[in-house]
């Protein structure tokens, strides 16, 4: 109807009509798509949350169990290990160990991962949507966890080449026992012949080795998974409003 209006004034060459004619148009089409556009933010928008409360609670989870899998397990056996380095630094001669003390020396070479999960970021990553995370302190962290993850993947790569098992190359100096206490553990180790290991320097080089291996997982891997996790963990709570203040 409009195009028949503009044509019947085109022929009575009513400019002025034609010219509002035309401005109309415009108008319109500007309209139509502002209303579409507002339309695809407000969906974004809403997308955008969703994701947010997902990763909240896929980082919430996974932190609640790595802490207590670090609080549990990780830290005493790191704190065992410090142990034993400052021993055979400072009185190598009088060398002792527990039974934690000897169960870290024989399964250093054990790098466990803990399986943080966070399926709505690769969801994001694979479908192109990471886009929708309009924070560019949120957005930086969930791109560094990405990055730190890869970079574990290769570390872990790297202190497995060319590693020693120390109870499979020292069998005398252990005594392995089975068990389950942790994911994709089978063995563990007891009254270690802390006083033969202190004698044989061919053992103190295999073990300095191994230990500077463990050093490097529990620093680079576990410390860092930990770090990004409360970081991420921190930024959505931030961006979504919650407080955990009565939960603690």
């Amino acid at each position: 109807m409009l195009l028949r209006r503009v044509i019947e004034h085109v022929k009575t060459q009513n400019w002025t009509a034609v010219a509002l004619d035309f401005v109309i148009v415009v108008v319109g089409v500007f309209i139509g798509i502002q209303v579409s556009n507002w339309n695809d933010a407000r969906a974004d928008r809403a997308l955008e949350r969703e994701y947010l409360e997902r990763l909240h609670d896929e980082a919430e989870a996974s932190l609640g169990g790595l802490l207590s899998w670090a609080a549990g397990y990780m830290r005493p056996r790191f704190a065992a290990y410090q142990e034993i380095v400052e021993q055979l630094d400072a009185a190598p001669g009088d060398f002792t160990l527990s039974d934690l003390q000897c169960d870290v020396i024989g399964n250093m070479h054990d790098y466990i991962a803990f399986p943080t999960q966070f399926p709505s970021l690769d969801e994001m990553t694979a479908s192109g949507e990471f886009h929708l995370i309009r924070d560019a302190d949120l957005r930086q962290a969930l791109i560094n966890y990405r990055l730190m993850k890869d970079q574990a993947k290769v570390l872990i790569n790297n202190l497995n080449t060319e590693l020693t098992v120390l109870p499979n190359e020292f069998p005398d100096y252990f005594e392995a026992t089975l068990t389950n206490d942790a994911p994709g553990r089978e063995l563990s180790y007891r009254n270690c012949n802390s006083a033969a290991m202190a004698g044989d320097r061919s053992f103190l080089n295999r073990f300095a080795d191994t230990a500077s291996r463990y050093n490097q997982y529990y620093n680079i891997v576990v410390a860092q998974e930990r770090s990004r996790v409360e970081q991420l963990h921190a930024l959505l709570d931030e961006k979504l409003g919650v407080s955990h203040q009565e939960a603690e």
